[in-house]
């Protein structure tokens, strides 16, 4: 063996090891972070790790964390790949139906939240802000499986969407702007969201009835 390949098998070894430790540690973090912070629904201490960032207490069963949601969306991936091409077109069907649904939801939620602001007065406007958002966000979900279904890879198109969301609560009225210009904004900013979830629901659509 030359001094030369001696020397790059070297480097790639170290290279790999040195990424492993790396992410060994990345690990270690989030789990020591986990065990500091504690449980948000019982103050627990003791959590256990399920995937970075995300954790299961024990002793009261919540499940949460800031990558929750990825670990969720990461083990649907994995039950949506071991089905057969005929059980996920139906199943994207399915999907595509509830969120027509939910978009129908926040269509007309948006709209009243807009007179709403518009009106003035004390008109309790938050919560029709809420069920927009809410509905919005089932929608955006159903959207982005059924494309993982039709498609065979998840889709970042409507990732920047912005809901608004608490760990614990779900879509929170802390997200929503104050003042009735700020919220007739907001109100714009969700039909357009809804505008392109329904995009994205029409191109799965398409995906699915042409085979």
């Amino acid at each position: 063996m030359s001094r030369l390949l001696a020397t790059l098998i070297r480097a790639i070894t170290g290279g790999a090891r040195t990424a492993a430790a790396g992410h060994n540690d990345r690990k270690r973090a989030a789990a020591m972070k986990q065990k500091t912070t504690g449980c948000v629904a019982c103050d627990s201490k003791n959590v256990d790790e399920l995937a970075p960032d995300a954790y299961r207490c024990p002793d009261c069963g919540y499940e949460g964390g800031d990558g929750y949601a990825a670990y969720q969306a990461d083990l649907w991936m994995k039950e949506a790949d071991a089905l057969d091409a005929a059980t996920k077109r139906a199943r994207a069907r399915e999907l595509l139906t509830s969120a027509e649904a939910d978009l129908a939801i926040a269509r007309d939620q948006t709209v009243r939240a807009d007179e709403a602001v518009r009106a003035g007065g004390d008109s309790d406007k938050l919560p029709l802000f809420l069920a927009a958002l809410r509905a919005l966000g089932e929608a955006r979900q159903g959207v982005e499986r059924a494309h993982y279904l039709a498609f065979g890879e998840p889709t970042t198109a409507l990732a920047d969407i912005d809901l608004g969301v608490d760990e614990a609560a779900g879509v929170s009225a802390s997200s929503l702007p104050l003042g009735g210009g700020a919220l007739r904004r907001r109100a714009a900013q969700i039909a357009a969201d809804v505008n392109g979830v329904t995009a994205a629901h029409a191109a799965v659509s398409e995906k699915l009835a042409s085979g």
